[in-house]
């Protein structure tokens, strides 16, 4: 889980972005499931395959079948640390990726961790501003990656 101080904000951009936070979560609960779970087929990897090629490596796992991981990662990268959060009147708290190749596995699919992998991305079909879970405190906002076959779009 990744976590963001507010004690280092102005107070008053700090209760901003807890309320703000609050309503996106409110909004996120409230609203109805666009779309059932689909799980990811050859095809969902066929799409995604010559985008991605360049910058990672797609491999067969076990468990997820068709897998994609980037290339060139630190040992201790995670998914949603290298970019920012940018608001969306329509969605609410999006993703917006540092890397080129983040249109996709940041927005479609999960991100799971595996021993020999690592943090590694399983294709999907459906689109989410960020495919992650949110906890917040009165000094911290803090997400994580949304577990393999969890969809709440």
């Amino acid at each position: 889980m990744y976590a963001l101080s507010l004690r280092r904000m102005h107070p008053r951009t700090a209760m901003t972005l807890a309320l703000l936070t609050a309503l996106a979560l409110w909004v996120f609960v409230a609203t109805p499931a666009k779309a059932g779970y689909y799980p990811p087929t050859h095809s969902d990897a066929a799409y995604y395959y010559d985008s991605l090629a360049p910058y990672g490596t797609w491999t067969h796992h076990a468990s997820y079948g068709a897998v994609w991981y980037p290339r060139g990662m630190a040992h201790d990268w995670r998914p949603y640390t290298h970019g920012r959060w940018v608001w969306d009147d329509g969605y609410g708290w999006t993703w917006a990726s540092g890397f080129a190749w983040g249109w996709a596995p940041f927005h479609y699919g999960n991100w799971v961790w595996d021993a020999a992998f690592g943090w590694m991305w399983v294709p999907g079909r459906v689109w989410a501003p960020a495919w992650v879970t949110w906890r917040y405190s009165d000094s911290y906002v803090g997400w994580a990656p949304i577990g393999f076959g969890v969809n709440y779009w």
